[in-house]
């Protein structure tokens, strides 16, 4: 039970490390802003008990577009817009990758629980509007995987 939450808690601050490191480096092709929080899980199992749970957020930053007089003039017409000069028009939702980390406990007769520490990375925050930035998206599942490799070699020395 406690080799999980510690490996939970180490791979965590580990997780979040990595991100601000993401978010400092320049060869992204979309710019991120990341965050960490505790979050609710949803449990797959119904014999799982949830024991703690964690959620990284990278957020994909959108550069302002700045719309022409025309389409300003469109916008403002369909009423999409306020009427002043260079109005910047920014995506709703500009979409992101969320990495959930959940340990789980199925509780077993003899006491012998078994834990589970669990990743999920998926995408997040996206609608119909939003541009799929499967380059950056790619780029960031692959450097996630890299840096489990890493995390998971430093924590068996």
């Amino acid at each position: 039970n406690d080799d999980v939450i510690l490996a939970h808690e180490s791979l965590e601050r580990y997780l979040c490390q990595w991100a601000g490191l993401l978010e400092a480096d320049k060869g992204l092709s979309t710019p991120i802003i990341f965050s960490s929080r505790q979050e609710n899980i949803t449990l797959l199992h119904k014999e799982e008990v949830a024991v703690k749970s964690d959620c990284i957020r990278i957020m994909f930053v959108p550069k302002p577009r700045y719309v022409s007089y025309n389409e300003q003039r469109d916008l403002e017409k369909k009423g999409t817009l306020p009427d002043r000069k260079g109005v910047k028009l920014d995506s709703k939702s500009p979409g992101g990758v969320k990495i959930m980390l959940q340990t789980t406990q199925v509780p077993k007769d003899n006491d012998d629980d078994v834990y589970y520490l669990k990743m999920v990375a998926n995408r997040y925050g996206i609608d119909e509007d939003t541009v799929i930035k499967v380059s950056s998206e790619r780029t960031i599942i692959r450097r996630l995987k890299e840096a489990m490799r890493i995390w998971e070699k430093v924590r068996v020395m």
